[in-house]
């Protein structure tokens, strides 16, 4: 929702009196808030920008060539205003907001009221009761109550709009307000939204399982239209790892001794001889008669 926009206010506005070779386009604005708003000369009046989803910075020109600066507002409602108001009694005063407070003086230079935005602070001063109002041109009409409340009124050839530029917060208290302390001196967040360590640790698995379960969905996490179906596939590759790391068929140590054991069982023996040199291992040995079959052995 945009907070500048009034409800039932247009984002788009023409003078309603402008010539056909003049400029007619009084404002524009989109849905969020952004957007510009026009003097009848054509020059830009003021531009309001987002920072965040519900915070805005604002700023007003003066309908002159050099475009000079009549305000200036942060999303934090630090700025200046100043009142450039032609023939004005107080032309030249001066409203200065910072974090720390705000100081207020007239057209003289005379500071009329300073003050601190911490109230319990030493020499926090006073904001006046009735607040600051004061206008920037003809135009452009700023009323300030506190940091909260800043308004400035937009006034072009009977074109109103206004604009809420005070501080915007989330949250306008703290879990501290409603803390209790134990026995033993301990804070204790009686907040209802409040997790623990441990609450967050959990709630941090309970996500990444989710994570997992969409990045690799199991059967029993998925509606009966597919559990069946990736059930028995689950049944099928699960299992692969497992699989494919099994025993050989092939004992490679014993199929070489079978086969050299055969191979020894099928060569013809003869008798060894004095000349013949002998050697140990391989096939030497299974080509000669033992010396029991040697003596009975004949050519």
């Amino acid at each position: 929702m945009d907070t500048t926009q009034p409800a039932g206010e247009d984002l788009v506005k023409h003078f309603p009196n402008a010539k056909e070779d003049s400029h007619t386009l009084a404002y524009r604005f989109n849905e969020t808030g952004e957007g510009l708003c026009y003097y009848s000369s054509g020059r830009v009046a003021m531009a309001v920008s987002n920072v965040g989803d519900h915070q805005k910075r604002f700023y007003v020109y003066d309908d002159d060539k050099d475009k000079t600066m009549l305000c200036s507002l942060n999303e934090l409602a630090v700025g200046f205003a100043i009142n450039n108001t032609r023939k004005h009694s107080n032309r030249g005063a001066r409203l200065v907001l910072t974090k720390g407070g705000g100081v207020y003086s007239n057209g003289e230079g005379t500071i009329q009221n300073e003050w601190k935005w911490d109230r319990k602070a030493q020499n926090a001063g006073v904001i006046p009761a009735s607040g600051i109002v004061m206008p920037l041109n003809k135009n452009f009409k700023l009323a300030f109550e506190d940091r909260f409340m800043i308004s400035i009124t937009y006034e072009v050839e009977g074109i109103i709009r206004h604009f809420d530029c005070g501080l915007k917060l989330k949250r306008m208290d703290s879990y501290l307000d409603t803390a209790t302390r134990n026995n033993l001196g301990r804070l204790e967040i009686t907040s209802s939204d409040y997790r623990t360590l441990n609450q967050r640790q959990t709630d941090f698995a309970l996500s990444m399982t989710a994570l997992r379960n969409k990045n690799n969905p199991k059967s029993e996490n998925l509606s009966s239209m597919v559990n069946a179906i990736v059930g028995d596939l689950e049944s099928h590759f699960d299992t692969y790892d497992s699989d494919k790391r099994s025993l050989p068929s092939l004992h490679l140590h014993a199929a070489k001794v079978d086969a050299f054991n055969t191979t020894c069982s099928e060569l013809p023996k003869i008798k060894r001889t004095d000349t013949d040199i002998h050697f140990e291992g391989g096939y030497s040995s299974a080509l000669y008669l033992d010396s029991k079959s040697a003596s009975s052995y004949k050519f």
